[in-house]
């Protein structure tokens, strides 16, 4: 059953156990030997294993390179970067602010009906990992009614 679910979330074989080695499966290879770029990979590479063991900042770093790519640092994957979202918004860290709302309704609102059931699962197996409980029912709801761009 484990591989199986595994095998639907989007490069996620590190799950529960990410290590900087693992985020190699997200770097951009293309980008090179570019000072910035290096520099970049680097960080994503430590805020991965940070964002799996509740890091709130890192688990917005992540889900911000997954969505956007971080200047081509990093392979954009926006449902697993809105999975992340919606794994911060049911985290329960008191350092949610308004804009990690904002950020959930930008990125997870660019998203196809497809791509928002993809990153639901992600969510719920993410929250599970990491969180030891299911994503909070409103909010894996609340990703069906964005409206779509």
């Amino acid at each position: 059953m484990r591989a199986t679910i595994i095998a639907t979330i989007l490069y996620l074989g590190f799950l529960g156990t990410a290590s900087a080695e693992e985020a190699e499966d997200y770097l951009n290879i293309t980008c090179g030997e570019q000072e910035e770029c290096a520099t970049t990979q680097k960080e994503f590479s430590r805020w991965l294993p940070l964002a799996f063991k509740r890091d709130y900042q890192a688990q917005r770093n992540v889900a911000f390179c997954l969505s956007d790519g971080c200047g081509g640092s990093v392979r954009v994957a926006p449902a697993l970067g809105c999975a992340w979202r919606l794994v911060i918004l049911t985290s329960g860290s008191r350092n949610i602010d308004a804009s990690d709302k904002t950020n959930f309704e930008f990125f997870c609102g660019r998203l196809d009906l497809a791509d928002r059931g993809t990153a639901r699962m992600q969510a719920e197996e993410l929250s599970k990992e990491i969180y030891k409980r299911p994503l909070a029912p409103e909010l894996g709801s609340a990703i069906g009614g964005l409206p779509q761009k």
